[in-house]
C-alpha cells in the first residue's frame, strides 16, 4: 500500500516560506560546489606595478547560496632568478563579475634578499570571502615580481608546472 501526500504550500509557524534549514536540511559547512582549472603555460615578469593572469588559471562560476563562503586555492610552480638580491615572486586574486576586481596580494613568495641565486618551488596562495549573492563571478590568479629591475625575473610553470586553481562553495 502506498500514499501520496499533496500539498500547494508549506509555511513555517510564522507564516512564511520555509528555508533548507527549517526543514532540517542545513548546508553548513559542507562543500556546495568545487571547480579546478590548471596551467603548464609559461610566462615572466619584471615588473611589479602590474599583475598578469596566469594562463588558464580562471574560474567562472555561479554559487547556490548567498550565505556561502568561496574558497580560492592555488598552487604555483614559480621561479625567481636573476642578479639582483631584493627580488621574489607576488600572487595575486582577481575576482567580481568580469574577473577583474583586485582582491588579495600575495606580497612575498621564493624571496631572496641576500644574494642572486635562483629560487624554484611551489607556492601557495588562499582567499576566502562570502559569496553575498548568487550572481556569476571570475577568479583569476595572478603574479609579478617584487621588483621592478630587468635582474629580478618572476616566472611561473618553467620548471614543476602544472599550476592548480580550486575554487569551492562552502554552506554556511
Amino acid at each position: 500500500m502506498s500514499s501520496i501526500l499533496k500539498v500547494d504550500t508549506i509555511q513555517t509557524t510564522a507564516g512564511a516560506a520555509p528555508n533548507l534549514n527549517d526543514m532540517g536540511f542545513s548546508r553548513a559547512n559542507e562543500i556546495i560546489a568545487a571547480y579546478y582549472a590548471t596551467s603548464s603555460s609559461s610566462a615572466q615578469t619584471n615588473n611589479t606595478n602590474s599583475h598578469a593572469n596566469i594562463t588558464g588559471l580562471s574560474i567562472t562560476m555561479t554559487p547556490k547560496l548567498a550565505t556561502s563562503k568561496i574558497l580560492v586555492q592555488g598552487i604555483i610552480a614559480g621561479e625567481t632568478y636573476g642578479s639582483h638580491a631584493d627580488r621574489g615572486l607576488r600572487l595575486g586574486v582577481y575576482g567580481g563579475a568580469s574577473g577583474t576586481t583586485f582582491l588579495y596580494d600575495s606580497q612575498y613568495e621564493l624571496y631572496m634578499s641576500n644574494d642572486a641565486t635562483q629560487r624554484i618551488g611551489k607556492s601557495t596562495i588562499a582567499y576566502i570571502e562570502s559569496a553575498s549573492s548568487t550572481s556569476a563571478r571570475t577568479y583569476n590568479i595572478s603574479f609579478c615580481s617584487t621588483t621592478t629591475n630587468g635582474n629580478a625575473i618572476a616566472r611561473v610553470n618553467n620548471y614543476g608546472e602544472p599550476s592548480q586553481m580550486l575554487v569551492y562553495e562552502i554552506g554556511q
